[in-house]
């Protein structure tokens, strides 16, 4: 398993290209949903699949 929750990492330019998002994993507390509503509020990122609470979302090249 992999946990990554780095207030700011979405804005780097090329840092990651693709976003898992588990929002049934509370851990660390709140930082799962911060990042989902900053890469859905965003155009530099679009929603590829959504099922049972993981949400796939992959930058705009």
């Amino acid at each position: 398993m992999v946990r990554l929750a780095a207030p700011g990492l979405l804005e780097r330019q090329l840092a990651v290209d693709w976003l898992v998002v588990d929002q049934t994993d509370g851990f660390p507390a709140g930082a799962a949903e911060a990042a989902l509503h900053e890469a859905i509020g965003s155009p530099a990122w679009n929603v590829v699949r959504e099922k049972a609470g993981i949400i796939l979302l992959a930058r705009v090249q």
